[in-house]
């Protein structure tokens, strides 16, 4: 295995389609049996759910994880990576987490485990900093991540 990952995750679960699509039936629905003749608000509610669609379909957790430290983006609220160079790392495992119970579901999340960037799954690497602070990165990748801690002899 190579000492370079990079690994790029997107919200693109089923699920998150299939609860659009269920938005959708119900404003259908909702605007049927009500008999409304005005279509402004059909037309909104469909307009918010594409526009939420849309923006959820755009979101991209990006990182990068090579001899020097990890790199980190999620777009669209980085433009930059943010870098975490390996000798301010005190621990990193990989481990299990609950996204739900844990840190309130996915995405960019704080809570009294400390800050995490997810998209989907239940896996990520955990970070305990020099400085005291906590970050989990979601990945896809654990087995790879793994060896490179391993290789790199990262406590």
């Amino acid at each position: 295995m190579k000492l370079s990952i990079t690994e790029n995750q997107k919200f693109d679960s089923l699920w998150f389609f299939v609860i659009l699509a269920l938005v959708s039936v119900i404003n259908l629905i909702i605007y049927v049996y009500m008999k409304e003749t005005d279509l402004t608000a059909l037309v909104a509610t469909y307009a918010m759910t594409i526009v939420g669609g849309l923006i959820f379909f755009f979101f991209r957790l990006d990182t990068r994880y090579d001899q020097n430290g990890i790199e980190y983006k999620f777009f669209p609220f980085h433009f930059n990576w943010h870098s975490i160079p390996w000798d301010e790392v005190k621990e990193a495992y990989i481990r299990k987490y609950k996204p739900v119970m844990e840190y309130g579901g996915w995405g960019i999340r704080y809570s009294k485990h400390g800050k995490a960037y997810t998209t989907r799954g239940n896996t990520g690497l955990q970070l305990k900093l020099k400085n005291g602070k906590s970050l989990l990165i979601g990945t896809q990748k654990p087995d790879e991540i793994t060896y490179l801690i391993d290789k790199l002899k990262i406590a």
